[in-house]
């Protein structure tokens, strides 16, 4: 009887072995074929300074000052394929944490579509609002490793990703964390390009099963709804509006940032003239957080757990931008938030990026920076 089940077993694995042949076949072991090597470089170097001058909420004044570097060579095996292959450097100034993060990013370009593993065009990149993920995290999160998909047409404009922050093992001290995003860009008019309806969703996600610490699991769900509309009043005059309805949801309900649900309200609009940009802007938040959005817009600092409830501000922002050479880049501005109509915050920024490359048409999103 024993005989027979082994004989009936070897007959099902054969039989397995032979129906997934490809699988094992030759071509699985072949190596490769060689394409001409395409090869080019890139270098971006980045000081900032950005001074907050704040007073009257949850959150206290601090300065960023400090620099990033990122250098590397990008190279195409064939045809659609590319890669990134450099060294990323963090420093704030007056800290003796030296920050070093791996650049390795492939992409996979198909037409409208391209597919980004590894090193993922983040932060400011993503183009979510400051109140879903901080116009600061450049800073504080210098690299994004994941995977990332970019469609792009003249009527659609897709990205989606996911931003894994922290890796667990097994009984690790610590929780994962991970992020996933989508922002989607929708032109009804093509041919004018001056009216866009947008969506923007962002989870973050801090939990796992096999770790050993005793962190709740946490889901933050932000979410956004507006539109973007654009005029040109003259020949170097432009305006510009963008509205947005905000909501925040916590649907595994740990009270661990102090609410389950909120939402926000701004309303935003802009001047250009030529370099020289003057905003005003219209912000009320209800019960409203983001873990990686700008605390100040929301209502509850994880950092000394205080919470507001519920408040309106003013902001004014008056920015200068200048190309001083093909390479060079410079941009100031000055800000200030008017709190519930009777208290004011202000504060700078001034940054410099030089940055020069031989591309090999490997970028995918454009940095607003």
């Amino acid at each position: 009887m024993k005989i027979k089940k082994l004989y009936l077993t070897s007959l099902v694995i054969l039989f397995w072995l032979s129906a997934n042949g490809q699988i094992f076949s030759k071509d699985f072991f072949e190596s490769p074929r060689q394409d001409s090597l395409k090869f080019g470089y890139f270098f971006d170097y980045l000081p900032y300074l950005k001074n907050n001058e704040y007073f009257v909420t949850i959150i206290k004044g601090y300065t960023l000052i400090g620099q990033q570097l990122r250098s590397g060579i990008e190279f195409s095996p064939s045809k659609n394929i590319y890669f990134n292959l450099g060294l990323s450097y963090n420093q704030l100034f007056g800290s003796k944490n030296y920050q070093f993060y791996p650049l390795l990013r492939m992409n996979l370009k198909f037409n409208r579509l391209s597919i980004t593993t590894g090193n993922l065009y983040g932060g400011v990149q993503h183009r979510l609002l400051n109140q879903i993920m901080s116009y600061e995290s450049f800073i504080w999160t210098p690299e994004e490793y994941g995977i990332q998909i970019y469609y792009k047409t003249a009527v659609h404009d897709f990205q989606t990703w996911i931003n894994w922050r922290q890796f667990i093992y097994y009984k690790a001290p610590y929780p994962e964390r991970l992020d996933f995003g989508i922002n989607y860009w929708l032109s009804p008019m093509p041919k004018k390009q001056n009216f866009w309806l947008n969506a923007q969703l962002l989870i973050a996600h801090t939990g796992g099963q096999i770790d050993s610490s005793n962190s709740p699991t946490i889901t933050a769900v932000n979410a956004a709804l507006g539109y973007k509309f654009l005029a040109n009043l003259t020949q170097n005059l432009n305006l510009e509006l963008k509205n947005y309805m905000l909501i925040f949801y916590e649907p595994t309900h740990t009270a661990a940032y102090k609410f389950t649900k909120g939402y926000g309200l701004w309303l935003n609009l802009r001047l250009k003239y030529k370099n020289l940009s003057i905003s005003q802007a219209f912000w009320q938040g209800a019960k409203f957080y983001s873990p990686l959005g700008d605390i100040y817009f929301s209502n509850f600092n994880p950092y000394n757990g205080q919470t507001d409830g519920k408040k309106t501000i003013l902001p004014t922002t008056i920015d200068f931008t200048k190309h001083i050479s093909p390479i060079l880049f410079l941009k100031i501005g000055f800000f200030s938030y008017l709190v519930d109509y009777t208290k004011l915050d202000y504060g700078y920024y001034f940054v410099i990026r030089c940055r020069f490359a031989n591309k090999l048409n490997t970028n995918v999103l454009q940095n607003e920076l």
